[in-house]
């Protein structure tokens, strides 16, 4: 019983392989549907030409999270005062949950950046405030 439920397993394994090797392997990975074409150079992904952006020679989802920067790594962060997509390269950590990047961070210095940070959760604050006010009236 126990060489049957070894042979099930092979043969199980036999046709798990021959579906990836003649399925998944050859389809894009990220739209799943057409035949893979290129090679994203950021992530490595392969995928079709629909889902591949030919004039950064990236993948589309690299595309769009690409770092506003340096335009070469993929963002991690958000700048704190911009707004920019950020990587780890292109940013500067001000405490443990804000990034700004280097970019404002060269323009503000670290006084500029946090007043301006700090000015912004005030108003932040101030609008929160003002809306449950305005949804407690109702």
């Amino acid at each position: 019983m126990n060489e049957n439920k070894e042979n099930y397993v092979k043969k199980l394994s036999f046709i798990i392989d021959d579906i990836l090797a003649n399925n998944i392997e050859k389809k894009c990975e990220i739209c799943g549907k057409k035949e893979r074409k290129n090679k994203c150079r950021i992530c490595g992904r392969e995928v079709c030409n629909d889902c591949y952006n030919k004039e950064k020679g990236m993948c589309i989802v690299c595309s769009e999270t690409l770092c506003e920067i340096c335009k070469r790594r993929n963002a991690v962060e958000r700048c704190q005062i911009c707004g920019k997509l950020v990587c780890p390269d292109c940013m500067v950590r001000i405490d443990k949950s804000r990034v700004v990047c280097k970019d404002c961070y060269e323009k503000l210095g670290l006084d500029g950046v946090r007043r301006i940070i700090k000015d912004k959760a005030i108003s932040e604050n101030l609008k929160m405030k003002k809306f449950f006010q305005e949804f407690c009236e109702k």
